[in-house]
């Protein structure tokens, strides 16, 4: 797949200074990433293998082939980053936090056991993403029954 004839050969000199107006731009907007696959195109129209310019940009070289390819078919607007749909926030509500708290720990806000537990980690992210649409892992469920749960210490 990755092949030393995958070349940008023959760019016109006017391709040459759109691509150094690209890296331009990118060194100003901080995009090193940007800077690194104009550098990439470039290079490999000097006639550098995708190996020689992987190690020079410091890269893996998928990531040169991935752009070379990406240039060939779309040019320059095939270096860009894809737009993605935003996520949906990944946050809770005071009474949520308290329903989830309640799920976990029957016994809240009287009495909270450490083994007295209804709800897994796992359950409670399938269940809130069912019923509010929010993408919680495990990890960050568990952060929030803790400070909820120190905060009910601290009262």
């Amino acid at each position: 797949m990755l092949q030393t004839e995958d070349h940008i050969k023959n760019l016109t000199g006017e391709d040459k200074a759109q691509i150094r107006s690209f890296i331009k731009d990118a060194i100003k907007l901080s995009k090193r990433r940007y800077v690194k696959r104009g550098k990439a195109i470039l290079l490999a129209n000097q006639g550098k293998t995708i190996k020689q310019i992987s190690t020079e940009l410091d890269v893996c070289a998928q990531s040169v082939w991935n752009w070379l390819t990406k240039y060939r078919e779309s040019g320059l607007d095939g270096l860009n980053d894809l737009e993605h749909p935003p996520h949906p926030p990944g946050r809770l509500n005071p009474e949520q936090i308290d329903k989830i708290v309640t799920m976990r720990y029957p016994g809240y806000p009287k009495r909270v056991k450490k083994y007295d537990r209804a709800w897994s980690f796992r359950k409670m992210s399938r269940w809130i993403k069912e019923e509010w649409g929010v993408t919680l892992s495990y990890e960050r469920i568990r952060q929030i029954l803790n400070k909820k749960l120190l905060l009910l210490k601290l009262q």
